[in-house]
């Protein structure tokens, strides 16, 4: 494997984590995410034997991009984002909850040997009477 596609690896990755890192709509998000991946080729068309280390170096870690990013957004802005996710994640554990509780409960009912409905016939035909139980 090239060195090229090392950093090309590496940088993918980067990008992954920026983009976790950031709370902003998706539209900023990607517009942000362009720019920044043009700046990065940018610095290595004139860099051509930076390495990846450099880069994150010269650009910084996703976390600092966040800050960095987070500091030029209104505040009440950030305030409401984060709300936001925490509220989507709160419904998400929710919905993990009940899912649970419903496949628990299915797996009991569906594990014991008593059937739900149960019910008896009787038979009587000839002077024989035959009981049968389902």
């Amino acid at each position: 494997m090239t060195e090229d596609n090392k950093i090309d690896k590496k940088l993918k990755r980067y990008y992954g984590k920026i983009k976790r890192a950031l709370l902003c709509p998706g539209k900023e998000k990607k517009k942000f995410l362009a720019d920044f991946k043009n700046s990065i080729e940018d610095f290595r068309s004139e860099h051509p034997e930076v390495s990846f280390e450099d880069i994150q170096k010269h650009f910084g870690t996703p976390k600092l991009i966040n800050e960095a990013f987070s500091a030029e957004s209104d505040s009440e802005t950030l305030k409401r984002r984060k709300r936001f996710k925490m509220i989507k994640i709160a419904i998400l554990c929710v919905l993990i909850c009940v899912a649970a509780f419903a496949i628990g409960l299915s797996v009991y009912i569906l594990s014991t040997n008593d059937p739900a409905y149960s019910y008896e016939v009787t038979i009587e035909d000839f002077g024989f009477t035959e009981v049968i139980e389902e």
